[in-house]
């Protein structure tokens, strides 16, 4: 049972270490430019400052929504949802995460069977 603790607090650390650095902005289409900080509201929409900006590709797994949102109080834009690290989608994991059930149902089995078979 000792061992089973031990790996799964190793997959846990190593997996905590990948985590996707999600963030929201507000992407102006024309431009491509994602402006990052946000000032307040106006007009009952999120604002955002004009600088820091980032261009839309050099980010990741970018979600743009059809929720409206004012850029420097001047030219509207749209909330977008962004990856700052290139592992986004959990479909990566879901072998892993098969793979760790699998060995956990089989260890619990096993436990489980071998007394009641040596009766």
């Amino acid at each position: 049972m000792l061992n089973l603790i031990k790996f799964m607090a190793v997959a846990f650390v190593l997996l905590a270490g990948n985590q996707a650095y999600a963030a929201t902005g507000c992407i102006y289409q024309s431009s491509g430019y994602i402006y990052q900080t946000r000032d307040g509201n106006d007009m009952g929409y999120p604002n955002y400052a004009y600088m820091p900006r980032v261009l839309s590709s050099a980010v990741y797994c970018v979600d743009v929504s059809t929720s409206l949102c004012r850029i420097d109080d001047a030219v509207w834009g749209y909330v977008v949802t962004y990856s700052t690290v290139n592992n986004c989608p959990i479909d990566d994991y879901v072998g892993l995460m098969l793979v760790v059930a699998g060995g956990v149902g089989v260890f619990f089995l096993r436990k489980r069977i071998l007394p009641v078979a040596s009766m």
